[in-house]
């Protein structure tokens, strides 16, 4: 929605019926945004006409049912009319979940929080413990608090793609290749073993967290990066990165977006590869490259099917050929047509 000029205002005015844009609380508060501004209601009048794909509540400040739509009902495995006056502790059974759900509401009634987002663990007619994340407002009558109204989204789709995406990244393990994922908020998702050896860090420290900058020496340019990945790119950059000890190493790094089972990008997933040995083997034959070029003896280089491909400045003043005619023969055609065999045998033997 942040995408339409005017935002919420501009998109019904130009015949939008709903909005789901892709993300976790900023989709959940759009949605709320936009049900609002269609018009005057009571509560649950206009989320009853909203289609709409997530659980849509209202309760009142005694934490009982007033109103859900069918998603709901899917949900919950409740018809609406046997969750309506029920309490929100008899499908929130976990004590410290009942707790937190509790002291969200209690904080927003008091006016210390406009809205809230959080997760729970439901248990459904069926006695199916389902993970939720709940975004609640408080609903006010005459300036004064008379009810929360919420949206609960089923987080097993979320989970069932982190452990495919944790699959995955264990996958590139296997191939030697560090693999590091994360959702669209830049939480790490998954953190692979050789995103470990590599860095320097256990996964159990980087999951959750949002450290993946802290592993860049441009903080920015790896904002970027993922900002471009997040709209649907796939980015490669090479960049010098960071391990928890403090040491640089040159990192070839290929960012792609994650998509969820509705085809939005759920988040990014990096393929790492430590490019340290590449570069230091450049370095080493840029070393021997000037030893050779300054040497005064002739110093020719030839591949294991007799190629020459090193001819240095000494060998075209001593042979009298110069290194753009002499690349590319064979070695042993330097030599006297009587030789040739010898040395084609000497060169291959």
């Amino acid at each position: 929605i942040t995408d339409v000029p005017g935002g919420v205002a501009a998109a019904l005015r130009g015949g939008a019926a709903d909005a789901y844009p892709a993300g976790d609380a900023a989709a959940l508060l759009t949605r709320l945004a936009v049900l609002e501004a269609a018009g005057p209601r009571d509560v649950g009048a206009s989320l009853a006409a909203a289609n709409v794909n997530d659980a849509m509540y209202a309760v009142d400040l005694e934490g009982r049912f007033l109103w859900a739509n069918e998603a709901a009902e899917r949900l919950t495995g409740y018809r609406r009319e046997q969750l309506v006056g029920m309490h929100f502790s008899e499908l929130v059974r976990d004590p410290g979940d009942i707790e937190r759900a509790a002291a969200e509401m209690a904080a927003k009634v008091a006016g210390d929080t406009e809205t809230s987002l959080f997760e729970v663990t439901i248990t459904t007619a069926s006695g199916e413990l389902v993970p939720v994340e709940v975004n609640s407002r408080v609903v006010f009558r005459d300036g004064q608090p008379w009810a929360v109204e919420g949206v609960a989204r089923d987080l097993r789709p979320r989970r069932r793609a982190e452990a495919e995406v944790r699959r995955q990244a264990e996958l590139f393990a296997q191939l030697g290749v560090a693999a590091v994922a994360v959702d669209t908020q830049g939480r790490i998702v998954a953190w692979n073993r050789e995103a470990e050896r590599m860095f320097g860090e256990a996964a159990v420290s980087m999951l959750g967290t949002r450290a993946v900058s802290g592993f860049s020496t441009d903080v920015e340019a790896t904002a970027r990066q993922l900002a471009r990945v997040l709209t649907g790119e796939t980015v490669t950059e090479a960049r010098d990165l960071r391990r928890a000890d403090g040491s640089i190493f040159p990192a070839l790094v290929t960012a792609a977006p994650l998509r969820d089972e509705r085809g939005a990008v759920a988040g990014a997933i990096g393929v790492i590869l430590d490019l340290s040995e590449e570069r230091a083997r450049q370095e080493r034959m840029a070393q021997l490259a000037a030893v050779v070029e300054s040497s005064d003896d002739a110093i020719t280089m030839y591949d294991r099917d007799g190629t020459i491909i090193g001819w240095n400045a000494a060998a075209e003043r001593i042979y009298g050929r110069p290194a753009a005619e002499a690349v590319g023969m064979k070695a042993w055609e330097l030599a006297e047509p009587a030789e040739q065999e010898a040395r084609r045998a000497m060169v291959l033997g």
